[in-house]
């Protein structure tokens, strides 16, 4: 049998935590990712449907893309 203990307080999670986990994007399995490889696929379609003058649509979806494709790095 496995107990956790929890104590109050407050975490302190960057930007990227926030996003994928803290434990997971340390612990990085299969699924976790395929997920996130799955996701990168479709914000890249996304991109490549917005048109080219809509510039701050597509930084922000090529940050998302670049954050996912930082953390599928640093993971292998």
């Amino acid at each position: 049998m496995k107990f956790l203990v929890v104590e109050a307080g407050q975490m302190k999670l960057s930007a990227s935590d926030v996003r994928f986990g803290p434990f997971l994007s340390k612990e990085v399995s299969p699924v976790f990712v395929q997920k996130w490889q799955k996701e990168a696929t479709k914000l890249e379609f996304a991109l490549s449907q917005i048109p080219e003058k809509n510039l701050e649509e597509r930084q922000v979806l090529a940050h998302k893309i670049q954050a996912i494709k930082e953390v599928l790095h640093v993971s292998k």
